[in-house]
């Protein structure tokens, strides 16, 4: 039995409901607990993020009480030496070894608004440069931040990272 996708309109109730609907129809479907609450709050908040409407509170879950496991991806000879030469190119040097960093796949967040530039510094021929980039309004990305506050995101947007810094894309 499939269920009615969460309307934009419901109230706390209404999405409490929902909610508990969802993951009793998962769990009956064979999912571990914790696996059916994580794939139904994503559900519920796929809905605002969809039509870029702010998540509302009671659906953005605190995990740091909780350990999650990570997949763990390799990373490809092909993918390293793709930003081996973007960092070559932007920094004009070679890179002085490889970090691992994880990124969140499913992180809930806020949108805060259009970014309108960004200035960063960087390392040129030896000498740290700032540098400030304002983005052409049909080439912004979406300022949003994650539920713990502690982690901004560019969302979307019409710009690459090439050797020259941060360039929107044409019209």
């Amino acid at each position: 039995m499939t269920m009615r996708a969460l309307s934009l309109s419901a109230t706390a109730p209404v999405r409490r409901d929902w909610l508990s609907r969802k993951i009793a129809q998962l769990r009956d479907e064979g999912y571990p607990e914790r696996q059916a609450v994580a794939i139904a709050y994503h559900e519920a908040t796929a809905v605002y993020l969809r039509r870029r409407r702010p998540i509302p509170a009671d659906l953005i879950r605190q995990y740091r009480d909780q350990k999650a496991r990570v997949n763990p991806r390799r990373v490809t000879a092909k993918k390293k030496s793709k930003a081996e030469r973007l960092y070559k190119g932007f920094r004009e040097s070679d890179p002085k070894g490889v970090e691992k960093w994880q990124i969140p796949s499913d992180t809930r967040g806020v949108k805060m608004g259009r970014c309108v530039g960004i200035i960063y510094e960087t390392t040129i021929g030896g000498s740290p440069e700032k540098y400030i980039h304002e983005f052409r309004r049909d080439a912004a990305p979406v300022l949003a931040v994650g539920e713990n506050g502690a982690q901004l995101y560019l969302l979307g947007g019409k710009y690459r990272v090439t050797a020259r810094g941060i360039v929107d894309r044409r019209k």
